[in-house]
Formats: structure tokens, C-alpha cells, sequence
């Protein structure tokens, strides 16, 4: 995010809420980390489930103004743009054993495992925390496989 806008944020979160000057870097991650989001759900209702720019356009999302959607349009239309992304989506299929955190910070869960623990958690015991399943959600085949009870002791 360029500084200029980091600075807008800041003094706009600010303005609505008493935060300490040690909060701006959460606060920039956060603001950052919803950008993000949105982007990817309008790259996904808006754009890659629709053929051409007209239908698009048809459906654009109803806060984002015509001319910035077209330009947003514009530019994952370009072929630069779309190899990228094709790149990326195949690096990502590739992954495997990805944590189940969501949104919370691995620093925050080691600190959670050194307080249980009373010592510094093992390289081990930060994946197995970071990789189980929550809310009844199933783990993945591959990491169900790593996370077997026999695999753990070792």
C-alpha cells in the first residue's frame, strides 16, 4: 500500500476509534488483508463467472462505480495478468499440508502452545496446531494422512 494511503487509513481509523501508535501496523494489515478479500470476491462473482465484458458489466457489483469496475475488468483481461494467475493457481494446487487458521496469527497460537506447554512449542507441534481441523471442518487427504496418530509420536 503506498504511504500515502497507509497514512489516510490511519488517520481515518483514528477518527473512529482511540488506538495507540503501536495498533497502525495491525491496522494497516487488517485494512490490507480486507482489501484483498473484496478483490478476490469481486474477481469471483463479477468476472471470472461471466464471458465478456458486456455481461459483466450487466452484473457489475453495485459500490464499485462502472468506470473503476471497467478498469479493474481492463486489467485481469490482460494477458500478462492471466498468465500470472494461472501460475499462481497451479503453485497453489500444488501446496499441500495448508493450515486451517483462518485469520489467526501463528505468532498468537505459539504463544497460546507456550503458556499450555510451559516451554517453547517443537516445529512439530506448530503444524499439527495449525493444521487441525476446527468447527467439525475435515482435513484434506494429505494432511489427514500426516496427522495420523502414529505420525505424530515421531
Amino acid at each position: 500500500m503506498p504511504e500515502k494511503n497507509k497514512n489516510r487509513v490511519w488517520r481515518y481509523a483514528n477518527r473512529k476509534f482511540i488506538l495507540s501508535v503501536e495498533a497502525r501496523d495491525w491496522v494497516e494489515t487488517t485494512v490490507r488483508d480486507a482489501w484483498r478479500r473484496y478483490k478476490y470476491k469481486i474477481k469471483q462473482h463479477h468476472f471470472l463467472k461471466y464471458p465478456n465484458m458486456t455481461e459483466r458489466l450487466k452484473h457489475r457489483p453495485p459500490k464499485v462505480p462502472i468506470a473503476h469496475f471497467r478498469a479493474l475488468c481492463e486489467f485481469w483481461s490482460k494477458e500478462p495478468i492471466q498468465a500470472l494467475a494461472e501460475s499462481n493457481a497451479r503453485n497453489r494446487a500444488q501446496l499441500k499440508w495448508l493450515h486451517r487458521m483462518g485469520p489467526q496469527n501463528f505468532s498468537l497460537t505459539r504463544e497460546k502452545l507456550r503458556e499450555k506447554e510451559k516451554r517453547e512449542p517443537t516445529q512439530s507441534e506448530m503444524f499439527f496446531e495449525t493444521r487441525k481441523g476446527s468447527r467439525g471442518k475435515q482435513l484434506d487427504e494429505e494432511t489427514g494422512k500426516v496427522f495420523s496418530p502414529t505420525s505424530r509420536n515421531g
